[in-house]
Order: C-alpha cells, then structure tokens, then sequence
C-alpha cells in the first residue's frame, strides 16, 4: 500500500458545510483514498464549521498543523434532497434554513477549497484530492 504523508505532516483537512452536505461520506472516501487506518482518520476532519470565528478557533487550537478547509457547498434544494433521503440521523431537515442563514461562506483570504456537491461523494473526493496537491500537497493514493 503506498501513500505520501507529506500531505498531513502539517495539515489537516477539515471539510465543512451544512448538514447534508456530505461531510462524512466525502470523509471516509478520502480516507479510502489515502489508505488511513482508523487511528489516522483524525486528519480528515467533518464539522460544519459554519462561521469563520470557529474555523479561526479551529486554525488555533490545530496549531502547528495548518488545517485546510474543503467547503462542500450545495444549492439550498440539493441539501433539501439529500436531507429527505438519510434515514436515521439527527439532524432534521427543518434545521437547514437556520444553517443557511448562520453559514459564513469561508472569506478568500482563508484560502478554503470549495467544491460543489453536485457530484458523486468518490468524485468529490477526487476533486479535493487533485486540489490539494495542486497546493503542493504530496498526494499518493492506497494501492
């Protein structure tokens, strides 16, 4: 199995939205994707992170790593659809208008990824994957 580390000696990757935005399935592709083991997956981060105070509480308490934040941003009515669709979770549909409403789309001086959730989770994964070592990440997928 190979993979680069390079990418997460520093950093960690946070991906962040609203709920049903596909933090945890683009999570676990990415963590496929880079051959991590359970004790490891603490490098890919899922959290709504909604406004830049707590993605700013998080930079500070990730120090010395350097989080990266991959926004999965999605229309209002494809949240709404995915939403519907999850049996079993906690986070009611009625909840996402009041999400909307307190996002803080992450300002360009924070350098986020945003990449749009109109797509498969493994294609969104490839997508983050690509953009990352386009930063000058190493990226080594699992064999």
């Amino acid at each position: 199995m190979e993979r680069s580390v390079s990418l997460f000696e520093h950093r960690h990757i946070v991906l962040m939205g609203v709920c049903g935005c596909g933090k945890s399935t683009v999570g676990a592709e990415l963590s496929r994707a880079f051959g991590l083991a359970a004790a490891e997956e603490g490098l890919i981060l899922g959290c709504s992170a909604l406004t830049g105070r707590y993605r700013d509480m998080i930079r500070v308490h990730a120090a010395p790593a350097q989080p990266v934040f991959v926004y999965l941003r999605g229309t209002r009515a494809a949240l709404r659809q995915r939403l519907g669709a999850r049996r079993g979770h906690f986070m009611p549909r009625a909840l996402l208008d009041s999400r909307l409403a307190t996002l803080e789309v992450p300002a360009p001086a924070e350098a986020a990824l945003t990449v749009s959730i109109e797509n498969t989770s493994q294609a969104l994964a490839a997508q983050v994957l690509t953009r990352l070592a386009g930063r000058g990440g190493s990226v080594a997928r699992a064999a």
